[in-house]
């Protein structure tokens, strides 16, 4: 066992030796794989900011339309509330409290992730204009 960790060891060492000699021949391919490397890192980088706005997309998608539906709900509860059905008036408006508490915590993650999008964004641009 100790015989092929040394060996690794020593193969190891031979390769980064090589490779070191291959850089300071030749800094050109060094740096074209450091722009190679920074240009990949950036494309994931802009595949989670795509993802990130595909959910903020989502996230103002869902609030409009549980915005619609808190609208109609509001309506309904009037409507059954002066016709007298009490009963459906309340289970309704039991419905529409629930509705709201769910509106204010998408609003809350899509501000959150709006401004993580943001910050993300900057740091991007940062880099990039570093890179350059």
């Amino acid at each position: 066992m100790a015989i092929m960790a040394r060996l690794k060891r020593l193969v190891s060492g031979f390769v980064s030796l090589f490779v070191s000699g291959i850089e300071r021949r030749n800094p050109e391919a060094l740096i074209e794989a450091a722009r190679q490397e920074f240009r990949d890192r950036m494309a994931q980088y802009n595949l989670a900011l795509a993802q990130m706005a595909g959910i903020a997309e989502r996230l103002k998608a869902q609030i409009t339309a549980k915005t619609n539906r808190a609208k109609e709900l509001e309506r309904r509860v009037l409507a059954n509330h002066q016709a007298g059905n009490l009963e459906l008036a309340g289970s309704l408006a039991r419905e529409l409290q629930e509705l709201k508490s769910d509106l204010l915590t998408d609003t809350q993650e899509l501000k959150e992730t709006e401004d993580a999008y943001q910050a993300n964004l900057r740091q991007a641009k940062m880099a990039q204009k570093e890179f350059e």
